[in-house]
C-alpha cells in the first residue's frame, strides 16, 4: 500500500473497494523533450502506428486558500476533440526520473457547465494551456501507451505503462530513461519564459505564449 493512498484511508475510513480503484490508478510515465530530427525519426519508423492528431485545452483550477498548490494535487478540466474529462492528480514519491502519480478521470457532457459548476464550487482557473496531441503505439508493444505532444513552446514525447516497458520502449525509439523530465508542463513553461526574460504568465496559448 503507498504512502499518500493508506493516508487517505486512515483519515477518512474509505473503503478497501475505493482503495483498490486508487491503486489502479497510479500512472507511471516518462518524458521527454524532442526536436524535429527526432519526429522524423519516429514518424518514419515502421513499427510505429499513429492516429490522427487532435487539439486539446486545459483547465488547472484551484480555491482562495490554495489548497491544490499547498497539497501538490491538480484539478483538471479538459477538452480533447470531442472528449471532456474531469481529472484529479497528485505525485507519488518516484525513483530517478520516472514520474509517477494517482490519476483519477472521468468524463463529462459540457465542457462549459463543468467549468462553471467548479466556479461556484470556489474554484477557479489558475492555469490553462493549449496543444496538439498524436496518440500512437508500437506494433511489437500495444500496450504502451504513447504521445507526442506539441505545445506552444515545446515538443514532447510521453510513454506510458509498466515501469519496466515503458523503459525498453524508450530505448527502442532513441531514448534513455534517465534523461526523462519529471517537471510539470507549466513549470517547464514558467522556466522557458524566464530564460526567455518574459514575465511569469499562467495562461499558455499559441497566439501569444511568447508574449
Amino acid at each position: 500500500m503507498d504512502t499518500l493512498t493508506s493516508s487517505v484511508l486512515i483519515q477518512n475510513g474509505m473503503n478497501s473497494h475505493i482503495f483498490k480503484t486508487m491503486n489502479k490508478s497510479i500512472e507511471i510515465e516518462l518524458k521527454f523533450k524532442i526536436d524535429s530530427n527526432q519526429i522524423k525519426k519516429i514518424a518514419d519508423n515502421p513499427d510505429v502506428v499513429a492516429k490522427k492528431e487532435v487539439h486539446q485545452k486545459t483547465v488547472m483550477f484551484d480555491n482562495a486558500d490554495k489548497l491544490m498548490e499547498h497539497t501538490d494535487g491538480r484539478i483538471r478540466l479538459r477538452q480533447q476533440g470531442n472528449k471532456i474529462s474531469l481529472s484529479y492528480k497528485r505525485p507519488l514519491p518516484s525513483v530517478g526520473n520516472e514520474k509517477k502519480e494517482v490519476e483519477l478521470e472521468t468524463e463529462v457532457g459540457n465542457f462549459e457547465v463543468m467549468f462553471n459548476i467548479l466556479r461556484m464550487m470556489g474554484y477557479a482557473p489558475s492555469t490553462s494551456y493549449e496543444k496538439y496531441t498524436t496518440p500512437f503505439k508500437l506494433k511489437d508493444k500495444p500496450e504502451i501507451y504513447i504521445e507526442m505532444q506539441k505545445y506552444p513552446f515545446e515538443t514532447f514525447l510521453e510513454i506510458e505503462g509498466n515501469k519496466e516497458e515503458i523503459e525498453k520502449t524508450a530505448k527502442q525509439l532513441g531514448f534513455d530513461a534517465k534523461d526523462a523530465l519529471v517537471k510539470p508542463v507549466d513549470t517547464l513553461f514558467t522556466e522557458w519564459r524566464i530564460a526567455k526574460g518574459l514575465p511569469f504568465k499562467p495562461h499558455m496559448t499559441f497566439k501569444d505564449h511568447d508574449k
